[in-house]
């Protein structure tokens, strides 16, 4: 399930709650779930589930109570299946060998945008539209693009719009990540993750304006290595650098 067919996907705001040990989904117009994350308190089954075309291994949950606020907000019959990992350690819970480093994820653990590339996107889409077309008042902002992590210029040491395309390594707080390269972009993008509304923009400027190798691109993806997949954590105002 892809929010290319299920836009309202958009609508449900996960949050993990580390000291109850719980996951917490939120939508608007029903009442918070609240999900453990112990497998001892779950009933678990092994299954299989598809990232972009290749097949891999999950842990689904089977709960009446669970299945049934998802298809709720979805619309659509639905059921909870998670990426292994995501529960702690136990017996039930099978290690994904053909993801071992990357969950669900279909090319690397994290995607980077910058606030300048978004702007840039924003001032293209307000050139490219006719001066009584709506379209020119559209506001793009980074989480449209639903990045991992959002980077902004500090000071005078300012990021040109794009300038992530170049870079190799990025370091934040000191703790090293590989530069996997570019993201390639779909029309997921425009989909607004407020209303869950299908739009033309950002894909559609992005496709005229935007490509490395002939692919619609925007943002970055990101590998920590070694010991960091365990270890490293990343905290909002974190200082970046990058070459």
């Amino acid at each position: 399930m892809q929010q290319k067919q299920v836009p309202n996907m958009a609508l449900i705001r996960p949050r993990v709650d580390i000291d109850k040990s719980t996951l917490v989904l939120d939508a608007p117009g029903h009442e918070s779930l609240e999900i453990s994350l112990r497998p001892e308190d779950l009933k678990l089954e092994t299954t299989e589930t598809q990232v972009c075309s290749t097949r891999v291994r999950a842990v689904r949950v089977r709960s009446d109570r669970i299945s049934l606020w998802l298809s709720s907000v979805l619309s659509v019959s639905c059921y909870l299946a998670c990426e292994p990992r995501l529960l702690e350690s136990g017996a039930n819970t099978p290690h994904n060998s053909c993801y071992p480093d990357k969950s669900f994820a279909n090319k690397a653990q994290i995607l980077m945008v910058t606030q300048e590339s978004s702007r840039q996107v924003e001032q293209w889409i307000a050139e490219d539209a006719a001066p009584d077309d709506a379209t020119s008042r559209i506001r793009v902002g980074p989480m449209q693009y639903r990045p991992n992590i959002i980077v902004k210029s500090l000071g005078t040491d300012m990021i040109k719009p794009f300038e992530e395309l170049k870079w190799t390594l990025v370091h934040v707080d000191g703790s090293r990540f590989a530069v996997a390269g570019p993201c390639r972009r779909c029309q997921m993008i425009s989909i607004d993750q407020e209303s869950a509304k299908k739009l033309k923009e950002p894909y559609a400027t992005l496709a005229r304006r935007m490509r490395v190798d002939g692919k619609v691109v925007f943002g970055i993806y990101l590998n920590a290595t070694g010991s960091l997949l365990s270890t490293t954590s990343i905290k909002s105002g974190a200082t970046i650098n990058a070459a």
